[in-house]
């Protein structure tokens, strides 16, 4: 099977707290230390992301930890192959804007075990997925223990592919963590 070297965080198995820190230097900081540089990644982000007071990492691999937190705040990354170096360079962005969109595969059925060593799609499949319409989070601060942290968003009404999902968490962030669920 192939994959990209980011796959090897999935080794690494790690309990870690991370203190003032935004998600994206958290991330940087677990690519650095599996020896990541500059050339390796790069941010290509459109919001800011406050520094949080505590990120912990439980028992989890370094690659669930990132993709946790960075689903979170809606962040995604992509893999490009950096013809000067021949190695992968990781892209993490926060909007359409950063999406490749002109990336043209031929069809080629494959004949026997020749491909015509030439990148092709040999199958192609669809499916359909149901999906969040409304996501209401809550949460408990005990600094402000009497403060209600609840928020609520709803952005489809389509009954038919929208469902429900709960998740409880601080209603500051969780009214735009509800927004990029859906």
């Amino acid at each position: 099977m192939l994959s990209s070297s980011l796959a090897l965080l999935g080794y690494t198995r790690q309990c870690a707290v991370f203190q003032n820190q935004s998600v994206p230097e958290v991330v940087e900081q677990v690519l650095r230390r599996h020896g990541l540089e500059g050339p390796d990644f790069e941010f290509r982000l459109e919001r800011s992301y406050p520094a949080r007071e505590l990120i912990t990492q439980w028992r989890e691999t370094d690659l669930q930890f990132i993709q946790r937190i960075l689903s979170e705040v809606g962040i995604y990354w992509r893999t490009e192959m950096d013809d000067v170096r021949g190695l992968d360079t990781y892209f993490f962005a926060d909007s359409q804007l950063n999406y490749r969109f002109d990336v043209c595969l031929p069809y080629r059925e494959p004949s026997g075990l020749f491909d015509g060593a030439a990148e092709s799609v040999w199958d192609v499949r669809t499916w359909h997925r149901i999906v969040t319409g409304t996501v209401a989070t809550r949460d408990y601060n005990y600094r402000t223990a009497t403060t209600p942290m609840d928020a609520t968003v709803s952005v489809r009404s389509d009954a038919v592919t929208t469902g429900e999902h709960y998740r409880y968490k601080c209603a500051p962030p969780g009214g735009r963590s509800s927004r990029r669920r859906i």
